[in-house]
């Protein structure tokens, strides 16, 4: 059954604009904000991990009787030693988990960069050097790490089930009654994350309980997926992330090195931390999968009016991960006819995961590139092709309104900024003075996302305020908005609005991921400082209040003051409406 919403456009944004200091800003160009692996660890020590070369066949020995034989070496873990886990559930399943496999339950290799060993000792040097005294043998067996290579295997179809294939119309009558037809494929290799931020951990075993710093966009939920896997209610686990030095989807589930590295700081009964080294980010945790878009796209009278697209993206051999790229390009102009089809190539990688805008980077680049060669083969102006075929009247494949839609005005406004109207189809036609100037022109489309968040604000009699919440700063400025938000709605200097975040033991929130944060989370704190005005407002209004009898609907916060609108324009401060020990 198809939902329906109602559209708020009478929306009051004083602060969108606006510019302020960051409330982060001179600790971070001094150095003294502390990510998750500056964090200091009464009597830590260090852990270095031990990967696999292969990328496929089985571990037949692993020999680290050199490594323990290290002055300062603690700890060697591999499937040999290493304790059961509780489940492990991974997110395309709709778990916490970064992938279904995890590598030290077995000898089995799926995939290169595949995690054999943690070393763990008493400096970060000795655990380096230490790992490096590791070998192992493998039976190697013939591994496939791409899809656009002979040996990939064929393509399966995502279950309709699962992801209804798109058709709207008749394509092949429509492609019959086309002026102009392009087809063409387009593929894009695997993308890694390197986040200037290194993934870690430093856990740390506690009367029973677990404390652990990871870089995460999701404090509540890895929470959650190291209870599980620890066997520990949730109440004894504490996840702290109050910094994050980017993230793009790569810190949105838990990965192996965090169970890991927790397992050995329970076992030595000491803190370890780990910091994976940034070669080893390229097989440890997942990435954008490679793909292949193929499209076929028509043109009739000046508009698009027909789309065939089947996207094929790589996946795990032991995780199903798809990005439906088709639903984002069938929905991107007025089509008349459309046939979306999704398909996954299992290969001999980790789980692939988020990289921003996952699903829409692949398969836009397509779409806008056989858009670009269609306005080129009909000799139409790729700007007025675009407009010609807005889909501003509804959604394509649905039928129904948009919420909104602005991609028109979009490219109309950047035309118009940089000069589109000196676009010359010839090649070698724009000239300015000896350089050669080439333009051109894309569209792109991304969905509007929010979730369920909780925020906890509290206001003192001096107006100084705190605000909590487990939400994340991956260096986009959580921290600024949402205490612009509630200074500006409570009348009081950004100044005394304390924020902390990232610490699971604060009000639940969904995964920072999405471009979602601030329209939850900053939607939950208006909603809390609204609240604490009511209450203000009802406290100021009462019979023994400063305000008696004004209209509650007309009263205005700024400076800390109360003003109320009648023709007495009677003010009061704020704080003498509040108890000493609000």
């Amino acid at each position: 059954m198809a939902e329906t919403y109602d559209v708020v456009t009478n929306v009051n944004l004083p602060l969108i604009g606006e510019g302020v200091p960051r409330m982060e800003s001179r600790a971070k160009v001094t150095g003294t904000t502390r990510y998750a692996a500056d964090e200091p660890l009464a009597g830590a020590l260090y852990a270095a991990l031990v990967t696999s070369a292969h990328a496929r066949g089985t571990l037949t020995a692993i020999d680290t009787q050199a490594a323990e034989a290290v002055p300062g070496v603690r700890l060697v873990l591999t499937h040999r030693n290493m304790p059961a886990l509780g489940e492990v559930t991974p997110f395309v399943a709709g778990g916490v988990g970064q992938s279904s496999f995890f590598p030290l339950a077995g000898t089995e290799i799926r995939y290169a960069g595949q995690i054999l060993g943690l070393v763990v000792a008493d400096t970060p040097e000795i655990a380096r050097e230490a790992a490096k005294l590791v070998r192992s043998q493998v039976a190697p067996e013939d591994a496939t790490a791409s899809i656009h290579v002979d040996a990939a295997p064929d393509p399966v179809p995502v279950p309709e089930d699962i992801l209804p294939p798109i058709r709207v119309g008749d394509p092949e009558a429509v492609f019959a009654a086309a002026d102009h037809v392009v087809e063409g494929e387009w593929i894009t290799p695997i993308q890694h994350h390197n986040p200037i931020e290194l993934w870690s951990t430093a856990a740390e075993w506690r009367d029973g309980g677990l404390l652990a710093h990871v870089p995460s966009q999701w404090v509540t939920g890895t929470r959650a997926a190291l209870a599980t896997a620890f066997d520990l209610p949730v109440s004894r686990v504490r996840v702290l992330s109050r910094y994050v030095g980017g993230g793009f989807g790569s810190k949105a589930t838990v990965m192996n090195h965090t169970y890991i590295a927790c397992t050995a700081a329970r076992m030595l009964g000491r803190p370890v931390k780990l910091e994976v080294g940034r070669t080893e980010m390229f097989g440890v945790a997942s990435m954008r999968p490679g793909a292949t878009q193929r499209l076929r796209v028509a043109v009739a009278d000046g508009r698009l009016t027909a789309l065939e697209h089947v996207q094929n993206g790589q996946t795990s051999r032991f995780d199903t991960l798809f990005l439906p790229g088709t639903e984002q390009t069938s929905r991107m102009y007025a089509w008349a006819a459309v046939r979306g089809d999704e398909a996954t190539v299992a290969t001999d990688v980790n789980t692939p995961g988020f990289m921003r805008s996952p699903a829409e980077v692949p398969a836009m680049f397509a779409l806008e590139s056989a858009v670009d060669e269609a306005a080129w083969a009909a000799g139409v102006d790729p700007l007025d092709l675009r407009l010609n075929s807005s889909a501003a009247g509804g959604d394509p494949v649905s039928g129904l309104p948009w919420t909104s839609h602005g991609l028109d005005a979009c490219l109309r406004r950047g035309a118009e900024a940089f000069g589109w109207s000196d676009w010359r189809p010839e090649t070698r036609a724009l000239r300015r003075g000896d350089w050669l100037h080439g333009y051109g022109l894309a569209s792109a489309v991304y969905p509007t996302y929010t979730a369920p968040a909780t925020a906890d604000l509290r206001l003192g009699s001096d107006l100084s305020a705190t605000l909590t919440g487990g939400a994340h700063d991956l260096g986009t400025g959580t921290y600024t908005i949402v205490r612009q938000i509630v200074a500006a709605e409570l009348g009081i200097p950004p100044e005394g609005v304390a924020v902390d975040l990232g610490d699971s033991d604060h009000a639940p929130n969904a995964v920072a991921g999405g471009s979602r944060q601030t329209a939850s989370f900053g939607s939950a704190v208006l909603d809390a400082a609204r609240r604490v005005r009511s209450r203000i407002i009802q406290l100021a209004t009462a019979e023994d209040g400063m305000l008696a009898g004004a209209d509650p609907t007309g009263i205005a916060f700024a400076g800390g003051t109360m003003t109320a609108s009648d023709g007495a324009r009677r003010s009061s401060p704020m704080s003498w409406a509040l108890p000493p020990s609000a």
